[in-house]
């Protein structure tokens, strides 16, 4: 059994408040020494007892009003501190040892590398010091550190350094304070020895913001696209959501063993330095734009998230949906909007959908959970951005904008909820956005069924919406239905009927907001041989039902208004050729071709052109396609198709990838990554035919390549089959750039991923490789949740993959079960599997259950996919 279920209607404020902590820590490796005086007042009843979360401390003492408390005033529990008989105002002091260097976890204070850090988010304070370790009780805190000068000369905290010395036994101090109220997931600290790339940001009232971005000496040469990201984010921020940062310092910090992406704290932001780190020679395009898309939702938190905080954890997607929404939209006004939506929408139908459709389903606002860690998903962030993308859509951007100012105004400092931001959207748009709500609380994607009629210069829309894994009795959801026309000759029908609302000036895209689960609509002044395009930027996270035939593809892929609507033809083409395939019926092979070479001869945006030429994903055909199809038969035939356009179009790709690659610049912007994104693809597309001259420019293009995005391109090619060629790679890039931590994860990550044979069995000496760490997050999924990701050698019919991740698991369970309860996820694919895999997988799982000493987070997972 895994542990106990807390749930969201059970929710009660807090009985006693701390309004202030001051924070003694002398920090080291081994051990850490924690002294806190809190100013606490009772809120509730004079019998109320104080609990306070704690876990994994060794508790020397508490005083209360500067007394010592004796034993029975008090209690302990392996994650509790009670006090008894408390004053309705009082200060308490706790003094505590932690353990650094034993925290494999990573949560609260733990060492990486050489540094301390932090990460409190979302119940990690609790393994720093006793607190309410809850998001609504905001807290004024001074932290005062100190260490050792020669091995911690940078000690970092939240706030503004305000006292600072050396101390006569060879310490050092300093002391912070910040001057905004925050919950306890917001602290942080950061002791090493680091540098920072500096600047000064002045905002829009003409206040300096001093910007750091804090890495280790040898990579400060890295450090700089990540400080013009932060720049750039600062003022997108003040003149889309007129969101002026609050700090004098803000300050990001780049470490090596992390085990999410990021973390917001206030003021002092702490990064996987996958996420800072950036040099043409160490960093892909994709990097680039990593980088730039974190960096900004992690600032864009210091309003949705710090600023307004949230109530309870239920409420977690109030401020990653809102700020993921924040980050897209960022990401869509620096670099390419077409390209960052398409992206965007990949991600949910593939990745997301998965998620809803399998036994790790749940609401974008669960109703429990047993560890708050497990939630977040695709769904809380994602689908949580795309519920929030949606009300965005139904009121229009300058609504939205005013309903945002409202929200931050109204709950400025506070703790706030779901439905607190619809109601604030609601105010200033003057619509009623409560049906909304359904989308938070009922789990499952949604089926949108369509039809169009065209007749009498009319076009009759009719559209239904069914959700099969919601409750019986859960009313029909708001949807916004984006569409457009394209006729006969490719021309845009524009929408002229005045009852129809647009969501653009130029009515080329027509709003229709579905409400019921059922509902007509008419258009008038649509030519009888349109082709109508359905949810226009994907405006909807739906699965979209509707007749479609090959000729009305390839006219979307050519002709549609919207980039989602082309990019969506073309893959639907593409998963036509599959099941056509696998069906035994002709395939439209010939017009597939024909639609590459026309997107070939008229190219306006590379990058987009490059996305709609890469075949889908494994997983998202396999999604369309199995347990109807046998799963080795979807992979062959989408192997079989790429080959042969490979074939088919030799002379055709080579005519196009070959100048582009000897015209292309080695550094990052947008247009040359865009260039070179074309180049790759029609060279991974060219060299899926697996001979000799593929091989030999492969590695002839590994050898001679400027930047990381070409060498990994060829080198990803080269990995397609074992090979001496192969091989020979491997071993430079290891020899090249073994030394960096960021360059050895995709070393690892490239060869786990790889559809050659051999690779199972390479895996397996990957992970008793000199350089693989099971305690470095970064290095464990770039090999684990690569190789698990890599369906056709995890979903191995012997089932050798699963047993492979299954102890994966187990040894993560010691080590960092945050990390190992993400691995079982891993083993969610289940509607995509035969009788005989399934049973293999569920073998897996039982034992994972069964076995002494698993974790509370790691048996929920384990449970719940055992109990769909």
């Amino acid at each position: 059994m895994s542990g106990p279920i807390v749930r969201l209607s059970d929710y009660a404020p807090c009985v006693f408040h701390i309004d202030r902590i001051e924070m003694t820590l002398e920090l080291d490796l081994e051990c850490t020494a924690v002294r806190t005086r809190m100013s606490v007042r009772r809120a509730g009843p004079a019998d109320a007892v104080l609990e306070l979360d704690g876990q994994e401390l060794q508790l020397e003492g508490v005083t209360l009003q500067g007394r010592e408390l004796e034993v029975g005033r008090y209690e302990t529990t392996p994650e509790k501190l009670r006090i008894f008989n408390c004053p309705e105002v009082f200060e308490l002091g706790i003094r505590n040892r932690i353990f650094p260097a034993a925290n494999t976890a990573l949560e609260g204070l733990y060492a990486s590398g050489g540094l301390l850090c932090t990460q409190c988010e979302p119940e990690g304070f609790r393994r720093i010091t006793y607190f309410l370790d809850r998001p609504d009780n905001p807290c004024l805190f001074t932290v005062c550190l100190v260490a050792s000068a020669a091995t911690f000369p940078r000690l970092l905290s939240n706030g503004h350094l305000v006292d600072s010395g050396t101390l006569a036994d060879g310490r050092h101090f300093a002391c912070w304070e910040d001057p905004f109220p925050k919950p306890s997931y917001l602290f942080a600290v950061v002791a090493g020895d680091l540098v920072c790339v500096e600047d000064t940001f002045t905002t829009v009232s003409g206040r300096p913001v001093t910007c750091r971005v804090w890495v280790e000496h040898h990579n400060r040469d890295r450090a700089g696209h990540a400080l013009a990201s932060l720049l750039l984010a600062m003022r997108w921020d003040e003149s889309t959501f007129h969101r002026e940062c609050d700090l004098d310092l803000y300050q990001v910090v780049a470490v090596d063993a992390f085990n999410a992406g990021a973390m917001e704290n206030k003021g002092l932001n702490i990064f996987n330095s996958r996420y800072v780190l950036a040099s043409p020679e160490t960093a892909t395009d994709a990097d680039y734009d990593g980088i730039l898309r974190v960096i900004g939702h992690e600032y864009f938190h210091n309003w949705s998230g710090n600023r307004v905080t949230l109530r309870d954890w239920f409420q977690l997607s109030l401020k990653e949906g809102l700020t993921v929404f924040r980050d897209q939209e960022f990401t869509c006004d620096t670099l390419s909007r077409g390209v960052k939506r398409v992206a965007d929408a990949k991600l949910i139908r593939t990745d997301q959908f998965l998620e809803d459709a399998g036994p790790l389903s749940h609401p974008v606002r669960p109703a429990s959970y047993v560890d708050i860690n497990n939630f977040y998903t695709r769904t809380v962030y994602e689908k949580g951005a795309e519920v929030i993308r949606m009300m965005h859509t139904w009121i229009g951007a300058d609504a939205f904008v005013a309903g945002l100012d409202l929200y931050f105004a109204r709950h400025d400092h506070g703790a706030a909820t779901v439905e607190d931001l619809i109601a604030c959207l609601g105010d200033a748009s003057g619509q009623d956005l409560s049906l909304f709500l359904r989308w938070y609380d009922q789990p499952g994607t949604p089926i949108l069924r369509a039809k169009c009629v065209l007749e009498n210069g009319e076009a009759r829309l009719s559209l239904s919406q069914q959700n099969p894994r919601a409750p019986s009795d859960a009313g029909p959801l708001p949807m916004p239905v984006v569409v457009s026309f394209v006729d006969t000759d490719g021309e845009v029908s524009l929408i002229h009927d005045p009852h129809i609302e647009c969501t653009d000036a130029s009515r080329t895209f027509a709003l229709l907001k579905l409400t019921r689960s059922g509902q007509d609509f008419v258009i008038s002044g649509i030519p009888a041989d349109a082709t109508v395009c359905w949810l226009g930027g994907f405006s909807a996270p739906v699965i979209l039902e509707a007749d479609d035939d090959v000729a009305s593809m390839l006219r979307r892929a050519a002709r549609a208004p919207d980039p989602y609507n082309r990019w969506n033809a073309g893959s639907d083409l593409m998963l036509t050729l599959v099941r056509q395939d696998l069906e035994g019926t002709t395939a439209v092979f010939t017009e597939y071709l024909e639609a590459v070479r026309a997107q070939l001869d008229a190219v306006e945006d590379p990058a987009f052109t490059a996305m709609a030429l890469a075949w889908p994903r494994e997983l998202t055909l396999c999604q369309s396609l199995c347990p109807a199809f046998p799963l080795e038969g979807v992979l062959a035939s989408r192997a079989g198709f790429l080959r042969e356009t490979g074939r088919a179009l030799d002379a055709t790709l080579q005519e196009h990838f070959v100048p582009l690659h000897a015209a292309l610049p080695a550094h990052w912007d947008l247009e040359t990554s865009g260039r070179r994104a074309l180049k790759n693809t029609l060279f991974a597309l060219w060299a899926r035919q697996c001979n000799g001259q593929t091989r030999a420019l492969a590695r002839s293009w590994y050898e001679h390549a400027t930047n990381m995005t070409d060498r990994i391109a060829a080198l990803s090619v080269l990995c397609l089959e074992a090979s001496a060629d192969r091989d020979m790679a491997l071993a430079d890039f290891f020899d090249r750039f073994g030394h960096d931590f960021t360059m050895l994860t995709t070393w690892f990550s490239v060869q786990a991923a790889a559809a050659a044979p051999d690779t199972f069995d390479n895996v397996k000496r990957l992970v008793e490789h000199p350089a693989f760490d099971w305690t470095n997050p970064n290095k464990v999924r770039a090999v684990i949740r690569s190789f698990a990701a890599n369906l056709g050698h995890f979903h191995r019919a012997d089932g050798a993959g699963y047993d492979f991740v299954g102890d994966a698991v187990l040894r993560l369970n010691e080590i960092n079960p945050q990390i190992a309860a993400g691995m079982v996820g891993s083993f969610s694919q289940t509607g995509l599997l035969d009788p005989a895999r399934l049973q293999r997988l569920r073998g897996v799982l039982e034992s994972l259950a069964r076995a002494p000493g698993m974790k509370d987070k790691v048996l929920e997972q384990v449970n719940r996919i055992l109990g769909a």
